[in-house]
């Protein structure tokens, strides 16, 4: 390659096609005498008078991101069946009855675990 580079000296790569032909695409337009827009550069005022406010508005639904209910009742039994570890068609029949009535009754993420919960491991119920 050559003598190593002493110290204190900085030697910069060899430049490769690509980079090559980048500078000459860079170069180009101020060998043609083109503006700025034609090069990329959008020139910016420092003034920002025309800045335009959007009016903030909330949202509507307290629940847009489907954190607090499911959204229907196939999404539940999913659910229930992920806690239990087990497809919801092996379980007793008083077990299954349980769990449609509970996805019947409510949506809330919170009350189906809990009851599932409760139902399903009653002495880890919740306690005070």
């Amino acid at each position: 390659m050559g003598s190593p580079i002493p110290l204190h000296r900085y030697c910069s790569f060899k430049k490769t096609r690509t980079h090559k032909r980048a500078d000459r695409i860079t170069q180009l337009p101020k060998q043609l005498d083109l503006p700025a827009t034609a090069s990329g550069a959008v020139p910016c005022s420092a003034h920002q008078n025309n800045v335009i406010s959007f009016p903030i508005q909330s949202l509507v639904d307290p629940d847009p991101f489907q954190e607090l209910l499911f959204p229907n009742g196939i999404a539940a039994k999913r659910a229930i069946a992920d806690y239990l570890g087990r497809a919801l068609a092996k379980l007793t029949p008083e077990q299954l009855a349980k769990v449609n009535s509970i996805v019947e009754t409510t949506l809330n993420k919170k009350e189906v675990m809990q009851q599932m919960k409760d139902y399903f491991n009653p002495k880890s119920g919740s306690s005070p």
